[in-house]
């Protein structure tokens, strides 16, 4: 098990604390436990996470099949790959969530791990940790991400169904 500790500044703007670098960092790990701490610095206040995680994926999955190729083909590759990784930055997803085949069981984890999000969250929130605002932005994030997660489900079964 590995741990991490994020700490995020809060928005002035927004009145809340910005999520995308936690969600970024949560994207392929599976969380054992959350302990939140809040603190002020300087006269301005932070969220400190301790996160217990494992990674989603195996250590073989992580890593990346580096296949024999001519050097004419190692080009086009390349190519692929800067594609992949613009793709994922435009639709805010992880990169092995673009042109991949078995897309349908790492959904549904990460489908699980959204609702166990929720649940951590909503905890955070009766216990009072977080806000009214931070929860409704949280909230609304796991459920954009659900929505999400949901459609990319729902395509990978229709993909995978054989056209009649």
């Amino acid at each position: 098990m590995a741990v991490h500790i994020l700490t995020i500044p809060f928005d002035p703007e927004h009145q809340c604390f910005p999520d995308d670098d936690l969600r970024h960092f949560l994207a392929n790990k599976r969380v054992r436990s959350m302990r939140p701490a809040f603190f002020q610095q300087d006269g301005h206040p932070y969220w400190t996470i301790l996160i217990e995680y494992e990674p989603l994926l195996s250590e073989e999955e992580q890593r990346p099949h580096e296949p024999d190729l001519p050097e004419d083909r190692q080009h086009l590759l390349a190519r692929l790959r800067e594609w992949r990784k613009e793709q994922a930055e435009r639709d805010g997803v992880p990169v092995f969530l673009i042109a991949t085949r078995e897309r349908g069981p790492l959904l549904k984890r990460v489908n699980q791990e959204l609702e166990r999000q929720r649940v951590l969250f909503r905890i955070a929130h009766d216990r009072r940790y977080l806000s009214v605002a931070q929860y409704e932005h949280i909230a609304k994030a796991l459920d954009e991400a659900g929505r999400m997660t949901g459609g990319w489900l729902k395509d990978t079964h229709e993909k995978a169904r054989p056209s009649v």
